[in-house]
């Protein structure tokens, strides 16, 4: 059953453009991976990169596979100690399990793990309870949450970053069975830019930096279709064979000759619920400017303007109650005042302790503060003033804008 798992061989690149376009980009194999393990804000972007090679080299029904561990990080270009690294964090979370054949010459055996230990422990935000539920009755490759291919020629082709696949396998992940329009093509992916930054935690820049090198090699190509010259949602084509002859860098646009069906946008009710504005200024008496909705905690969005991250620390912190004047502060306003910059740091940037390798983004910062802290961030800043106090009378503190953050940041984690 693993035959095809068990001599996996990094192909020449040659004969695999020969294959991709005779035979399709499926002619190595393909395996099923889970929708849930890549929006996962617990797996960083590294083990979802080798969980997806290691589902797509694994048998679709018993999740299991025989490859090898250096084929896997020949294939990812990376060393044996980053990926003894990444597999660690794997099956600590419980997502794979690692056994060996008994006897002389046993071969490895690597199972993805349909309902991962994880899942049976508290979750971290009471948001994702339902999901964990889901999970310990279906389990992650069911219908119910979704699933979707991976080819195993991507992962084999050295020609593309693994940052590249990883964009791939996001895409083939989110993309549909292959029917309809384009199906003479390859499938469709729907899936938004915004929503992808989000959940592998990269930027702009760097996300089109390793998505192109896809469509120069013809995997992908994007289309931004226009009806009635309406600007619609762009959409991704998983070329089904790739051709770098007809590869192109630019993205192409699709005009269809229909008749307008989105449906016309209904007035605004004026009995609706106002919502919740955070004003900010940098005095009190001066009329504020930013304002940003919080009713339902602090949005991603709020961390690409600074200006508005103030105002909603501002807010929550009550700053107005315990800062009289910025420019004529005491000692206790003064620390305030630090505490509320260290806090907006951490919300616009994220924080990377120096004891450890992993950097806590902004949206696990925007995360822990809505889950914990939203109503409570008053009295976290009146205690942590109290420490920093008590600090600052025994030593004298160099930084105080980093020993605040440090600090900050030990609460959202230790609480």
């Amino acid at each position: 059953m693993f035959e095809s798992s068990t001599r996996v061989e990094i192909a020449d690149v040659n004969s695999l453009q020969s294959r991709l376009m005779t035979k399709g980009v499926m002619c190595d194999g393909y395996g099923i991976a889970p929708k849930y393990m890549l929006v996962d804000f617990e797996l960083s972007t590294d083990a979802k990169e080798l969980l997806l090679a290691v589902c797509a080299f694994a048998d679709s029904k018993t999740h299991q596979t025989f490859v090898k561990s250096k084929t896997l990080a020949k294939a990812l270009q990376i060393s044996m100690n980053t990926f003894y690294k990444t597999r660690k964090e794997l099956i600590e979370q419980g997502y794979i399990t690692i056994e060996k054949e008994s006897g002389f010459g046993g071969k490895t055996v690597t199972t993805v793990a349909d309902k991962p230990s994880k899942f049976y422990r508290e979750p971290p935000t009471p948001k994702l309870a339902k999901k964990y539920e889901l999970i310990r009755k279906y389990g992650i490759f069911s219908k119910q949450l979704g699933y979707g291919f991976i080819p195993r020629s991507i992962i084999l082709d050295t020609r593309a970053h693994r940052y590249s696949k990883l964009i791939y396998g996001f895409h083939g992940v989110f993309a549909g069975n292959g029917t309809g329009f384009f199906a003479d093509m390859g499938r469709v992916s729907k899936a938004k830019l915004q929503f992808i930054l989000h959940h592998l935690q990269i930027c702009k820049s760097t996300y089109y930096k390793y998505f192109n090198p896809l469509r120069e090699l013809n995997y992908i190509t994007t289309y931004h279709p226009r009806n009635n010259r309406i600007h619609r949602y762009s959409f991704y084509v998983l070329h089904a064979r790739p051709d770098v002859a007809k590869a192109t860098q630019t993205d192409r646009r699709l005009y269809v000759e229909e008749a307008r069906t989105t449906p016309k946008r209904k007035q605004k009710s004026s009995t609706r619920k106002r919502p919740k504005w955070v004003e900010y200024s940098e005095n009190p008496k001066v009329k504020p400017t930013a304002r940003v909705d919080i009713r339902d905690g602090i949005p991603y969005k709020i961390a690409a303007d600074r200006e508005s991250a103030t105002a909603a620390v501002r807010q929550l912190t009550k700053f107005d109650k315990h800062v009289t004047s910025v420019k004529y502060a005491d000692d206790y306003e003064r620390v305030f005042i630090t505490f509320t910059e260290a806090l907006t740091d951490l919300i616009c940037d994220g924080y990377a302790p120096k004891s450890t390798t992993t950097k806590a983004t902004y949206a696990h910062v925007i995360d822990r503060i809505n889950a914990k802290f939203i109503g409570d961030l008053e009295a976290l800043a009146v205690n942590l003033i109290g420490d920093y106090e008590s600090a600052a009378s025994c030593d004298t503190i160099k930084y105080p804008r980093a020993y605040m953050k440090s600090c900050i940041y030990n609460a959202l984690v230790n609480h």
